[in-house]
């Protein structure tokens, strides 16, 4: 049992290991990059986005209207099952 307990928590640790991403410092060229990227694209990215909010939010409120009815139902369903 402890041995079968010590190579659970090792894969357990070799995962975790594993999984880290390495750390990297960009070079102040690089910053500069990312930067100009960054202040190039951004307004029409923002745009995309919002869009993109709108639709989910439309979506997300039909999905949270139909789930709260349903919720209503079920309760109407009981209180006269009980009656």
């Amino acid at each position: 049992m402890n041995r079968l307990l010590f190579i659970f928590f090792l894969i357990i640790l070799t995962f975790e290991i594993s999984c880290r991403l390495p750390t990297a410092e960009l070079t102040p060229e690089e910053k500069d990059v990312v930067d100009t990227l960054y202040n190039r694209d951004a307004p029409s990215l923002r745009i995309k986005l919002d869009n993109l909010c709108d639709i989910g939010r439309d979506s997300l409120l039909r999905t949270m209207v139909d789930s709260l009815v349903e919720l209503q139902m079920i309760e109407i369903r009981k209180l006269t099952d009980r009656e």
